[in-house]
């Protein structure tokens, strides 16, 4: 294994991660995506992510050069006259340079955001992708996430 896992709070290296994601979401997904005019938006977005709470775990690999990354929120929900109190971990990214995926970092990150959720006390983790993404969808369900709640939805003509 020529990487390792770890926690980052630097948005610059994941970056060129996002954008490679998000190019993904654009190509199939015109209707609702656009590409940004600059990684600028890419790099406020993280930053917001992470200025929010929420952790980044990032894989490097030589040079220190960040190989993938993962996304994770702590959130809470208070009892309610229906529900049972509850505090989840939720998956916001997985991103994986093209030129590394197939080497198991997708789901080493997978693993070390369950782990760390485990550590903050939560009692389950959950994520989602959208239904074009069969890489995604196959990493979730290896790593053992499996649907729960299914968005369903259409456009409406105007």
């Amino acid at each position: 294994m020529d990487w390792t896992i770890g926690e980052t709070a630097e948005v610059a290296p994941l970056v060129p991660l996002l954008a490679q994601m998000h190019a993904i979401h654009v190509a199939a997904r015109p209707d609702l995506f656009r590409l940004p005019p600059d990684h600028s938006a890419y790099a406020a977005e993280l930053e917001g992510m992470l200025g929010d709470g929420m952790t980044a775990v990032v894989a490097e690999g030589p040079g220190a050069a960040a190989l993938g990354y993962a996304v994770l929120a702590i959130e809470e929900r208070a009892a309610s006259a229906l529900c049972l109190p509850r505090r989840w971990g939720v998956l916001h990214h997985v991103a994986v340079d093209a030129a590394w995926r197939g080497r198991g970092i997708g789901a080493a990150l997978l693993a070390e955001a369950v782990e760390r959720a485990r550590a903050a006390g939560a009692s389950h983790v959950s994520g989602s992708h959208w239904a074009f993404n069969d890489a995604s969808a196959a990493l979730m369900r290896r790593a053992g996430l499996s649907p729960y709640l299914v968005p369903v939805g259409a456009p409406l003509s105007p």
